[in-house]
C-alpha cells in the first residue's frame, strides 16, 4: 500500500512538472470563476452549474396529552431551511430540509 501511494506521489510530482498541466492550470484559473452568486461588477456568462441537493430530516414525537382531536399542518421556510410540522392526536411529525443550493461556473468576457 505504501508502495502505491509513493507511486501516485511521484506521478503527481512529475504530472505537475509538465508545462501542458501548468498552462492549463493558469487558464483555467484566469478564465473561470466559481461562485454563488456573480459580481455585478464583471460581465459575466454562466459556463455551466452544479445543483447540491439535500436529504430531509424526519421524526416522529409522541403527541402532547393536551386533549386536542384536531390535526394541525404547518409549513414555512427560515433561513435556507424548509420546515414542516403535523400535529395529531397520534403523533407529532416534523421534517426539516435545507434548500438546494446552485453553484455557477461564470466565465469573464
Amino acid at each position: 500500500m505504501k508502495l502505491i501511494i509513493s507511486i501516485l506521489l511521484l506521478s503527481a510530482m512529475l504530472i505537475s512538472g509538465c508545462s501542458l498541466f501548468q498552462s492549463s492550470a493558469e487558464y483555467l484559473i484566469d478564465n473561470i470563476e466559481i461562485t454563488w452568486k456573480p459580481d455585478k461588477a464583471k460581465e459575466t456568462t454562466p459556463v455551466d452549474s452544479i445543483v447540491v441537493k439535500f436529504d430531509p430530516v424526519y421524526w416522529v414525537e409522541a403527541p402532547c396529552e393536551d386533549g386536542t382531536e384536531e390535526e394541525t399542518e404547518l409549513e414555512f421556510t427560515k433561513s435556507g431551511y424548509g420546515v414542516w410540522m403535523l400535529d395529531n392526536p397520534y403523533a407529532k411529525r416534523y421534517e426539516v430540509i435545507r434548500k438546494d443550493t446552485v453553484i455557477y461556473f461564470y466565465k469573464a468576457k
